[in-house]
């Protein structure tokens, strides 16, 4: 194919890949008989065709496939026509797909001809020139291994970009002499900056990058490691975000022996070591040790630890020392390789100072043989042991990590010890590992993956898979642009715009007095390459909400609560540097693992209802047989049902949308519809009616970590179908006569704090998953013995007093961007 040049072979490769995705949706398509979806995506594959030939990308070489592919895309049309979806299904799947794999792989059969032959450019990128902070040794090894490679390195940072005439000002080593030179924009790019900026954003579109996403900070992490349920949490030490003093004295409490870290700590500073004995704290700082009573040590706190808030970690101390009791740690550098696959470029312990804390190398400390090391601490036989087990994990956890991240990392920095009991653990994770010791290594690997990134046209994009094709884009769109003249933005996630809602009504008013300005957005409302929003703001004159180009909100709202997502993650992804009011998902919460959490609390676990998770539909009978009232939860539906055991073998099964009387065999088949491959919980339902339920909802004040009453809400029920169908009514509402506030007033202490027992609960198991936000429904039975009903940390779908509501949130908001502020 020597007409076409390789700009050409790239872009026609580009076309045919997503022609052969679209094909393959089709196919799906005209299976589910969805027809006017199918023609659509039928009518983009018939585009692509036509864009290869008018654009020259098929030459004389591949006139019979494509004189081929033609013919399939006519069969195919006329039988749409004809409603033959069977024959439609044939034609694609035996002619027209095999077709334009074939297309693909003569131009990728060039592609590699070509790209063999050339040296590959190689930008070195950040925000800033990455000349301008890499130490000397590491531009000599990237230089010099280029080199060897057949690549050539460009130097270059943000302002150096000219995207009009897509070329670079970069510098450039070339026999051995630093240039200043002009070029194109590069094959592929080296992406050393950690912040996602405007320009980065825009050359990610571009040109592929060998890596997007950086881990973070020390809470980063380890929140999407929980956020995912990953199974590497394990890996972690117990530690949690400093917000508060007293959840800081509570967890040293349950420790004894802990460490704060700054979130970006590095080289050991910014980290104290706190052991408490009795009523005094032993404070150290690298090797400087001081004895506080308690009222010295909360001064320290405030004055160190909460003077910027959220700013420091606490973490449990993991005793992890050598024989001769010195501190160590061992840093295990992964790479990804020329092949593109993870492999440990290098494996070290850092050992520190037996008179301090710190393992950190640069407090005095030194580096060992890896093998040497773990052989002379535990024996050949245990140190060969652990040496296997080390350098799987890193493979193990960076490959986890990436896919976390969207395959978009390539080098990581896993720092793992081993404690006093023999267990693993994993410190830290982070994107830029100091290398001052193999430097060359490292330079091998980040030149080759770079090489294999640009010969298989891999592409690390937000946009490559998840953003929609009809995302908001800024620079096409006549909007105009609103100033928010010194507001804060509290943006809302919404799934569409409609009418307001009475909670909206209340936000925009309750905002207004806190100088805060409320738009809504939907997923697709987000530009993500230019930073821009199409915010729907409320227009008081014409009572409806109007678009305009608006910045990122500085606070968000999440109306949708769909973090779990897969279709949707890409939103949560690109907003996750933005504080959220409510954090949770609707999908997140696992209630056996809830529940086992409160059954820890000697107050929490008499009220807790007996449970269990069902794994055969013969559990259910089991139950129901032995408690003749049971409770059935399907966890992602958020649907409840009773089932009652009457007389003669009889079942009544009570649901939100009906009531039924089957026999056991009429039950089985009942259930094989409606709970195969659910995830069902089962709880007896031992208390008898009459009954009431008493639902709370509360919003955190993060400055004293109190719950404040959002709603207070009350039913009555004589049976389970009263329980699924009777209004809740709000004792916030004083024209309601049907409720005694009295009795109320009782018990409210005692369900207060049950609730601020199961919150602390909580936010300790789930300790990097900022807990603002609760719903908890109690049982009262007719002797006033109270039960947990229910807890939901999502908060409820909607509430019965949206105005105190919107008070109490607008409040936590302006917490939360005066704490990130700082930050």
């Amino acid at each position: 194919m020597p007409t076409i040049n390789q700009k050409q072979i790239n872009q026609s490769l580009n076309i045919v890949n997503t022609i052969i995705e679209a094909a393959e949706h089709f196919q799906g398509l005209v299976r589910k008989k969805e027809k006017n979806q199918a023609i659509f995506i039928l009518g983009s594959i018939v585009d692509g065709i036509q864009a290869l030939n008018q654009n020259g990308y098929i030459n004389s070489t591949h006139q019979n496939l494509s004189g081929k592919l033609e013919k399939n895309l006519l069969l195919i049309a006329k039988n749409i026509e004809n409603d033959k979806s069977t024959k439609i299904l044939e034609i694609t799947q035996f002619s027209l797909i095999p077709n334009l794999k074939k297309l693909q792989l003569l131009f990728e059969e060039n592609n590699h001809i070509n790209k063999e032959k050339e040296q590959i450019k190689i930008g070195v990128y950040g925000i800033q020139n990455p000349l301008l902070y890499y130490p000397q040794p590491r531009i000599e090894a990237m230089v010099k291994e280029s080199e060897k490679q057949n690549a050539i390195l460009y130097f270059f940072g943000d302002n150096d970009v000219n995207f009009s005439e897509k070329m670079i000002d970069a510098v450039s080593y070339q026999n051995g002499e630093k240039k200043q030179v002009t070029i194109p924009f590069p094959d592929v790019i080296n992406n050393t900056s950690a912040k996602k900026t405007h320009i980065g954003r825009k050359l990610l579109r571009t040109v592929p990058f060998t890596n997007y996403f950086h881990v973070g900070n020390k809470i980063s992490l380890p929140q999407r490691l929980v956020q995912t349920r990953n199974k590497y949490v394990k890996l972690l030490v117990p530690f949690q975000l400093c917000h508060n003093k007293e959840k800081i004295l509570n967890f040293i409490e349950s420790n004894n022996k802990v460490v704060f870290k700054h979130l970006e700590a590095n080289r050991g500073e910014n980290i104290y070591f706190v052991t408490k004995k009795k009523h005094r704290y032993i404070l150290l700082d690298q090797k400087k040790e001081n004895i506080l009573v308690a009222e010295e040590f909360e001064k320290w706190l405030d004055d160190i630890i909460l003077n910027q808030k959220g700013s420091y970690i606490i973490q449990k101390y993991i005793h992890t020392r050598t024989k001769n009791n010195e501190p160590y740690h061992i840093r295990s550098h992964v790479q990804k390789n020329a092949s593109g696959k993870w492999q440990v470029t290098y494996i070290y312990p850092r050992i520190g100072n037996k008179k301090s804390n710190l393992s950190n190398i640069s407090t005095e400390g030194r580096i060992e043989d890896f093998h040497e090391f773990l052989m002379n601490e535990y024996g050949d036989k245990q140190g060969k042991k652990y040496a296997e087990d080390i350098l799987k994990l890193s493979i193990d956890v960076a490959w986890n990590l990436d896919k976390l991240y969207g395959m978009a990392i390539d080098e990581l920095g896993l720092d793992f010890a081993i404690d006093d009991k023999g267990k693993i653990w994993m410190h830290e994770a982070n994107n830029g590992p100091q290398t001052a010791f193999h430097e060359d290594q490292r330079a091998v690997n980040t030149i080759g993956y770079a090489k294999y990134i640009y010969k298989n046209g891999i592409v690390h994009s937000l946009s490559a898979n998840s953003i929609q094709k009809n995302q908001f884009n800024s620079h096409t769109s006549n909007l105009s642009t609103r100033h928010h003249m010194g507001k804060k933005l509290l943006g809302l996630i919404v799934p569409n715009i409609a009418q307001i809602t009475p909670l909206q009504r209340a936000l925009i008013s309750s905002a207004e007095m806190e100088n805060i300005d409320i738009c809504l957005i939907r997923p697709n409302d987000i530009d993500f390459e230019n930073l821009l929003i199409r915010g729907h703001f409320y227009d008081r004159e014409n009572q409806e909400w109007k678009p305009s180009i608006s910045s990122y909100p500085d606070i968000i709202l999440d109306e949708l609560k769909a973090k779990d997502n897969e279709h949707l993650k890409f939103v949560y992804e690109e907003l996750e540097n933005i504080p959220f009011i409510n954090h949770w998902s609707n999908q997140i919460v696992n209630i056996p693992e809830l529940y086992q959490q409160l059954e820890k609390n000697e107050k929490l676990a008499p009220l807790l209802p007996n449970y269990a998770r069902i794994k055969k539909l013969r559990d259910v009978f089991h139950w129901v047989n032995k408690y003749h009232s049971i409770k059935l939860i399907l966890e992602a539906e958020d649907e409840i049902m009773y089932i009652n055991q009457l007389q003669n073998n009889k079942f009544e099964v009570i649901s939100q949308q009906k009531t039924q009387v089957f026999s056991e065999f009429q039950l089985t088949q009942h259930f094989e519809k409606i709970l195969v491959k659910k995830r069902v919980i089962v709880e007896a339902d031992t208390y008898e009616f009459p009954r009431k339920q008493f639902n709370l909802h509360l919003i955190r004040d993060i400055n004293i970590n109190k719950w404040n009453i959002a709603n207070v809400t009350f039913q009555t029920a004589n049976n389970g179908n009263e329980l699924l169908h009777t209004n809740q009514i709000s004792f916030l509402n004083s024209d309601e006569k049907q409720i005694d506030i009295d009795e109320f007033n009782s018990i409210e202490a005692n369900l207060m704090e049950y609730s601020e027992l199961i919150a602390a609960a909580i936010q300790d198991y789930y300790s990097m998953l900022p807990l603002n936000e609760l719903e908890i429904t109690f049982q009262l039975s007719k002797d006033n013995e109270i039960a947990i009903s229910k807890v939901n940390p999502c908060g409820p779908a909607y509430t019965l007093h949206p105005e105190r509501y919107a008070k109490l949130v607008i409040k936590l908001g302006v917490q939360l961007i005066s704490s990130n502020e700082v930050l």
